[in-house]
């Protein structure tokens, strides 16, 4: 992905409510790469709009992040440090 591309979507799951869908992107911003991950909603006309909830992570700690809040989240802890 270029430095001046806009948002990439990977891949995209339904969630939740009929009306939503989980988003997971790439992007780039000030020469640095991220990964996202954002529901987004659909509204009465048809038209997608990202929600409140979502994170942005660097695409070079990406891996570990997720790796690391997985293995939390599988052994049952809320917190990782």
């Amino acid at each position: 992905m270029a430095t001046g591309d806009k948002e990439e979507v990977l891949a995209t799951i339904r969630y939740g409510k009929d009306n939503e869908e989980l988003r997971i992107t790439r992007s780039v911003f000030n020469k640095v790469e991220y990964f996202g991950v954002r529901v987004w909603w659909l509204s009465e006309d048809g038209k997608w709009f990202p929600g409140k909830n979502g994170i942005s992570i660097v695409e070079d700690r990406a891996v570990e992040v997720l790796t690391e809040a997985l293995k939390h989240a599988k052994n049952g802890k809320k917190k990782a440090k």
